[in-house]
């Protein structure tokens, strides 16, 4: 069976390791903000049925993601991953006004908003969503005030619409530890023991798997 697979930040990282361990054999749609990057993850994407990318920031609102949605295959069950992020590592006497908006914004909002904007077609056609959240949820450091409050909003909102969801659709919320991903190539530390993108990506993949 053919799945609609629509994932968003996947122009690198874990959205690009997902779009690719979920594209053989099913209709997949990648969104991204970086051109090129969304480009090399096309091209990586091996068997599947189509490959459809759209780009732009979801901050400013998704119609033209929505419009590329509604030309995939209709009539496979969905599988739809809310992966797209950012982190701005300060404390908040340090953060400007814009890097609060953007992170609330991207990393709760936008989600939110797209959730809602697909949820019927979801409970119609059945399927699963991932929401990639993260231990910051849960767990406070220095500097991340604001990430970890974006990031507890996603998971609250991915456990209890797990509780609102039909039988034939399965929500699935991910909170990892700091992965290997170009993220953390910007920023002037890196955590011990990260984790690699394809260890996650397998975790993903077992865990929707059985469910």
């Amino acid at each position: 069976m053919a799945y609609r697979v629509l994932i968003t930040g996947a122009s690198s990282g874990i959205g690009r390791g997902l779009a690719v361990a979920l594209a053989r054999g099913n209709h997949l749609l990648i969104h991204g903000q970086n051109v090129a990057r969304l480009q090399e993850t096309a091209h990586q994407c091996v068997g599947a049925v189509e490959v459809r990318q759209s780009h732009g920031d979801l901050t400013q609102g998704h119609n033209s993601l929505l419009a590329e949605f509604a030309q995939l295959q209709s009539g496979g069950p969905l599988i739809v991953v809310m992966n797209a992020g950012v982190f701005f590592p300060q404390p908040l006497a340090d953060q400007p006004a814009t890097s609060i908006d953007q992170t609330v914004r991207l990393n709760l909002l936008a989600p939110i908003q797209l959730t809602h904007a697909v949820w019927p077609t979801l409970c119609e056609s059945g399927g699963k969503l991932i929401l990639i959240s993260s231990i910051a949820a849960h767990e406070s450091y220095i500097g991340s005030s604001v990430y970890g409050a974006s990031k507890a909003g996603l998971s609250h909102f991915g456990r209890t619409l797990a509780l609102e969801a039909p039988a034939h659709v399965g929500v699935h919320v991910f909170e990892p530890g700091p992965i290997d991903t170009p993220l953390w190539q910007r920023q002037s530390f890196r955590p011990d023991g990260m984790r690699s993108v394809e260890d996650l990506v397998q975790e993903v993949l077992s865990e929707i798997a059985y469910s």
